[in-house]
């Protein structure tokens, strides 16, 4: 890729995409015709060239029966992490699985039960020896030479087309009463859309129309068991009511948030190692995707040991050195907690929604995984089955936004073959890739997207696949880019020599220009101009650069995670000054030790929220671009930050509920600020003027939302958000009692008749 030159507009690459099929790849940066230096590409390629159809597989591998597809989910689960390679080929922490290595004499079945000292945890306590047996049956259907994206190919989606149906019902307990707040949700036939609806006070619920088909329809709740049906969808209206039966085992139902909140903090040893734990272990996953297995203290520790290595992405890194000097604490705490005996861990029932949370109706789009084909086998749209473990290829659908046509756009933040980015059709659930081409035939990668004021996406971009948001370790700084939501074409912007390259997050202000985050500050482009200016933090020991925001007022504003302090730009003089965030209350302040002290005062913990637990981590910030208000989530710390931009004052709010990683902020056009709570699968709604919380919730386990988007347009606001951790899109759709009431009175019309 070329670079702007200073005080040019031009971009420094222009590329064209444009259709396709269900799931589509579409190449843009080839330089197929050259003017002025500036490459223009136009390509489209139909993904089904590269890889097999789910027809073309069944004829050269039998399908997998049901226990061997319940194997493989295990698979996924409980085996992936460890014995499948990460992106771009990262080796594996242990061997790839395959039938040569399941022999009949059971050792393989012994091995998975008693595990290896200090390399691989027995899972005698987390699973049934018939579950080993469905993951034998599974591993029995592998070749021992990998096959291209095996095994997860599926059929391609397809959309029902029957006319407009409202699907209604109600929920009642197995005594009798309605209960509010269950979560409602139906899926068609070979479709990768599943909607979600809650029941009101009365215990009914209401589909918006939906297209006449086949469907499955199943309702939840934490401590019931779920009520599943499958019905043809027919008419203007239908009904369908469920009866609830509690269940005594519902653990496995729970949130991240709700598992913390069990953690008991009676003694001054139980209330530090909780501090430890929420803080080393639950800055790239929920706290569910641990505490709801059980291993006993050797287990624990070869679990720890993987995890001192293992990155967010599922490659091998260094050792992290925070991890490391915890490992034997944590081990014998969490066997404590989640080991053979009794725990002392008091679990509860969460509230359902009420309310105004139970308006919404969410949609929820499954992304093809781009590394293994098909689908994630679990994606947490069945609570009983627990949190997914976020491994075998799920992860890398960074961050999301929606268009004012209602598509969604997304950033993809790992390396691959085929995707920089791609785009989701929200009325048929098709997903189309965008490559841009990278090193060695892959796919440059993205990050940070954000949704300029004219509609179209800013991202980053990395200077070739495989690569960190900063850049491809070889000299290439990031640039910024621009996609064009109508055309597909993306014009890409890469700073001069001298300068930082794009970080991972980007932001417009109300003067006209793009600031993104670099790994000590930020960066202001004009784009009328072509011409970059750069913001230096003022303090760069264990410092690194996380979100980034700008204001009305054009000034850029940037989020130093690891140290607890924002940049800011004094756009008049060219200088960069700071703002110290408040440190943080937390449960073991009169517990830690002054050797703990001592080590988070001297270890590195550069762009990390993996600090000491009165660290806040400034994660993403958002500015209110009609107001000088500065939204700032603090993640490590479980708060929201109000920050007047001109007089410095500030307030701490704490998240409701949990309060679990709060990620990143949005704002709507009533200056309601909209947080995604990463560790709750939630996402709150602050009202400034009353100071009061709404909790709205996702519909699936493990989502571990990142990115949020808000579109407030003609009346509708509609909150976007990815689920990193399943590979999937979320929308929810904020409904008024005035769209419920037309509905309700839809389906009674055709009731009386």
């Amino acid at each position: 890729m070329g670079r702007t030159a200073a005080g040019s507009s031009r971009p420094a690459f222009s590329g064209f995409a444009e259709g396709g099929t269900m799931r589509r790849l579409v190449i843009v940066g080839f330089a197929l015709t050259t003017c002025a230096g500036v490459g223009l590409a136009r390509a489209s390629n139909d993904v089904s060239a590269q890889a097999p159809s789910s027809e073309a597989q069944a004829a050269s591998r039998p399908a997998l029966t049901s226990v061997q597809q319940e194997g493989l989910r295990l698979f996924q689960q409980n085996c992936s992490v460890c014995h499948i390679p990460g992106p771009r080929g990262d080796r594996a922490y242990g061997p790839r699985l395959h039938r040569d290595l399941v022999d009949a004499a059971g050792r393989f079945r012994e091995t998975v039960l008693t595990g290896r000292p200090g390399v691989m945890p027995g899972f005698k306590y987390a699973l049934e020896p018939g579950q080993v047996d469905a993951i034998v049956a599974y591993l029995q259907t592998v070749d021992s030479t990998p096959r291209p994206q095996e095994p997860l190919r599926v059929a391609a989606p397809r959309r029902p087309a029957g006319s407009p149906v409202v699907l209604t019902g109600t929920i009642r307990s197995a005594s009798g009463e309605t209960m509010e707040g269950v979560t409602v949700s139906a899926k068609a036939d070979g479709e990768m859309v599943t909607a979600s609806v809650f029941t009101g006070k009365d215990g009914s619920y209401y589909f918006p129309a939906m297209p006449g088909g086949s469907y499955r329809v199943w309702a939840q709740a934490v401590g019931f068991d779920a009520a599943r049906a499958e019905m043809t969808l027919q008419g203007t209206s239908q009904r369908r009511d469920f009866t609830l039966k509690e269940t005594k085992d519902f653990v496995r139902q729970l949130s991240g948030g709700e598992y913390v909140a069990a953690l008991p903090t009676d003694t001054p040893h139980r209330r530090r190692m909780r501090d430890v734990f929420v803080h080393n272990c639950t800055t790239c996953h929920t706290a569910a995707t641990a505490l709801q297995n059980r291993y006993d203290e050797a287990g624990w520790e070869a679990i720890i040991t993987l995890m001192t290595r293992l990155t967010a992405t599922q490659g091998m890194g260094p050792e992290v050195p925070h991890i490391r000097r915890y490992k034997n604490e944590l081990a014998a705490y969490l066997a404590e907690m989640r080991g053979s005996g009794p725990s002392p861990m008091q679990f509860k029932i969460p509230p359902r929604p009420t309310g105004a949370a139970t308006l919404p109706v969410v949609y929820e789009y499954d992304i093809p995984l781009e590394e293994y084909g098909g689908y994630a086998v679990q994606n947490g749209s069945d609570w009983s089955l627990g949190t997914p473990s976020n491994s075998y290829g799920v992860r890398g659908v960074h961050d999301a936004s929606i268009d004012f046509a209602g598509n969604i756009w997304f950033t993809y933040s790992v390396g691959s073959r085929n995707r920089t980015y791609g785009r989701i059709n929200t009325k048929t659930g098709e997903v189309t890739d965008f490559k841009i081409p990278g090193r060695n035939g892959n796919a440059a990668t993205t990050h940070g997207m954000m949704r300029g004021p004219d509609g179209n996406m800013w991202v980053n971009v990395s200077g070739s696949a495989g690569a960190g948001a900063m850049g491809d370790g070889e000299g290439t700084p990031g640039s910024l880019g621009r996609i064009d939501v109508k055309t597909g074409k993306i014009d890409i912007y890469t700073p001069p020599k001298g300068i930082g390259g794009v970080g991972g997050h980007v932001d417009w202000d109300g003067k006209g220009f793009i600031w993104a985050s670099t790994r000590d500050g930020a960066l202001r482009f004009d784009p009328r101009a072509g011409e970059w200016k750069e913001f230096k933090s003022l303090t760069r020991e264990r410092s690194g650069t996380y979100g980034v925001a700008a204001d009305r007022h054009g000034v850029g504003w940037w989020a130093e995670i690891a140290i607890d302090k924002l940049g800011y730009s004094d756009v008049a003089t060219g200088k960069s000054l700071e703002f110290d965030v408040p440190k943080n209350t937390f449960v073991s302040a009169k517990d830690i030790t002054p050797e703990d002290i001592q080590f988070y005062e001297t270890v590195t913990f550069a762009n990390s929220t993996n600090g000491p637990p009165w660290q806040q981590g400034p994660r993403r910030l958002a500015a209110d671009k009609q107001t000088d208000d500065i939204w700032v989530g603090l993640f490590a710390g479980g708060n929201l930050m109000r920050l007047n931009g001109k007089t410095m004052d500030h307030k701490i709010y704490p998240l409701p509920g949990n309060g679990m990683g709060a990620y990143m902020p949005a704002i709507d056009n009533s200056h309601n600020v909209w947080v995604n709570v990463q560790g709750d699968d939630q996402v709150a709604m602050l009202n400034p003027q009353s100071e009061r919380w709404t909790q709205y919730y996702w519909p699936s386990r493990g989502a571990a939302p990142r990115h949020l988007s808000v579109l407030d347009r003609d009346g509708v606001v509609q909150v976007v958000t990815s689920f990193w951790g399943t590979s999937r899109a979320g929308r929810m759709v904020i409904r008024t009692e005035k769209d419920l009431q037309a509905l309700r009175s839809q389906a009674q019309a055709v009731a009386s008749r």
